[in-house]
């Protein structure tokens, strides 16, 4: 979920993901985003403040695989709460 120009919280998908969600999804910083996703710092920097759907694909893959990465750590977990724990601590919401 991200806020619109109102305030508003809506989901990314219904307008757009935003570059600082985009960016919290990967791990908080223009780097890390960059990595996750195999790209360079500058391509990361150079985003418009609201994604493009092929940049979005992109991100929310990446978020695919981090997290089937963190899954593999945390064994016998229950694989749909742990992504949406993972994408409420990123975001900074509550569960």
């Amino acid at each position: 979920m991200c806020t619109n120009a109102h305030g508003s919280v809506v989901p990314w998908y219904s307008g757009g993901m935003q570059k600082q969600v985009a960016i919290n999804l990967l791990g908080g910083s223009i780097k890390e985003a960059a990595d996750a996703i195999g790209i360079t710092y500058k391509a990361v920097h150079k985003w418009p403040d609201t994604l493009t759907p092929r940049i979005t694909d992109r991100v929310e893959a990446a978020v695919g695989r981090l997290s089937k990465s963190k899954r593999r750590v945390t064994k016998n977990s229950d694989s749909k709460a742990e992504i949406n724990l993972f994408i409420h601590s990123v975001m900074g919401e509550n569960t």
